[in-house]
C-alpha cells in the first residue's frame, strides 16, 4: 500500500559501502564505526556538490539520489577519487553501483523499487575501489568525454529476474586492473 504522499520518478541512484567490513567489524568494530562516519561524511560532501542527496543509510551502506545521469557519474567519480585520497590515511576501500531507473519517492523522502534495487545489484558486483554502472547510466551518458567506460558484459542480478549490461566507470586516463570477465557469469 502507498501513502498519497508516495510518487513516482526517474533517479540515478548510487548505491555504497565499504568493501570487507563485515569482516573489519569482527576485528574491531570501533575502528569499523569511525570508518563508517567518515564515509557518510564524506559522501554528503560529495554528493552535495553534483546536486545529490543521501537517502538511506543501513549499516555500512549509504545510497544516493541524483537529478541526472551527469551529476551522478560526476558524483560517483569525486567519491571514488576521495574514497582512494582516504585509503592513504588507512581507510577501507569502497565499492559502489549506479544505475537510473524508475523509483518511488515516500513520504519521509526515502526511495524504494527496482531502480535502487539494480543499484545496491550491481554495488554488490563490483571489486573494492571500483565503480560499476549498468548499461542505462552509459547509454545515457555516452556522449560525454568526462568519463570512460569499460564494458564487462551481461550479468543477471542477485534475486532478480533482470540481466544487466555492465560497466566500470572512471576518469579518462584511468586503466582498470580487473579480472572481472572471468568472475562474470554469462
Amino acid at each position: 500500500m502507498t501513502d498519497q504522499a508516495d510518487t513516482r520518478r526517474l533517479a540515478t541512484i548510487l548505491s555504497i559501502d565499504i568493501a570487507g567490513f563485515s569482516r573489519a567489524s569482527e576485528l574491531d568494530d570501533v575502528a569499523a564505526a569511525r570508518h563508517v562516519q567518515a564515509l557518510r561524511a564524506m559522501v554528503a560532501e560529495q554528493a552535495a556538490l553534483h546536486h545529490g542527496r543521501i537517502f538511506n543509510t543501513a549499516g555500512d551502506g549509504v545510497m544516493l539520489e541524483f537529478p541526472t545521469v551527469a551529476d551522478g557519474v560526476a558524483g560517483a567519480l569525486d567519491i571514488a577519487e576521495a574514497a582512494a585520497e582516504g585509503r592513504k590515511t588507512g581507510l577501507p576501500p569502497i565499492r559502489m553501483g549506479l544505475h537510473v531507473g524508475d523509483v518511488t519517492v515516500l513520504g519521509n523522502g526515502d526511495l524504494i523499487g527496482a531502480g535502487v534495487n539494480v543499484a545496491a545489484r550491481v554495488q554488490q558486483r563490483a571489486e573494492p575501489g571500483e565503480v560499476l554502472t549498468t548499461g542505462d547510466v552509459r547509454n545515457l551518458f555516452a556522449t560525454q568525454s568526462a568519463a570512460q567506460f569499460t564494458r564487462y558484459g551481461g550479468a543477471q542480478l542477485d534475486k532478480m529476474a533482470r540481466q544487466v549490461d555492465l560497466f566500470g566507470l572512471a576518469r579518462p586516463a584511468f586503466k582498470p586492473r580487473r579480472s572481472f570477465m572471468h568472475r562474470m557469469p554469462h
